[in-house]
């Protein structure tokens, strides 16, 4: 079973979770580059907005304990996938990529003045694995988080 038929399966009810039109959003799992190029050619309604997905804008979340990335569309929330895949928004690495390079995180933002320790110890990690499938540690707005 596909990660996105067992969300179906399990989360079709919940409205939060349910994507424009009531669909669940696509996720894609360690991504490659056909992956990234079906979030440019999906129907509008799954794949946020139309400037988004021309510009090839995914939201991620990095599971540094499982190793994995999941990217989604631009208008599903992260702390709603996080919770679905039973991971800790607070704890895990968040946030927006265009053409598989991390150009920013609303998350981070937040965190800068909330949850500063959160923050701290996210970015203490070896992101360096997540790479492969989004230019994390590589990326301008990664380098001006951890100051590099």
């Amino acid at each position: 079973m596909t990660l996105k038929q067992f969300l179906k399966e399990e989360w079709t009810n919940e409205k939060e979770f349910m994507h424009t039109e009531g669909k669940t959003p696509p996720i894609c799992i360690n991504p490659d580059n056909k992956d990234f190029a079906m979030f440019k050619t999906l129907p509008s309604h799954e794949r946020g907005s139309q400037e988004a997905a021309e510009n090839g804008e995914v939201r991620f979340l990095l599971d540094d304990k499982k190793k994995k990335v999941y990217i989604f569309p631009t208008d599903t929330r992260h702390a709603i996938i996080a919770q679905k895949l039973g991971l800790n928004y607070y704890k895990i690495f968040s946030g927006i990529a265009i053409n598989k390079i991390m150009t920013g995180s609303s998350a981070f933002a937040d965190f800068a003045h909330s949850r500063k320790e959160d923050l701290k110890e996210i970015l203490s990690r070896d992101y360096s694995w997540a790479d492969k499938y989004i230019n994390i540690t590589g990326s301008n707005y990664y380098n001006k988080l951890t100051k590099k």
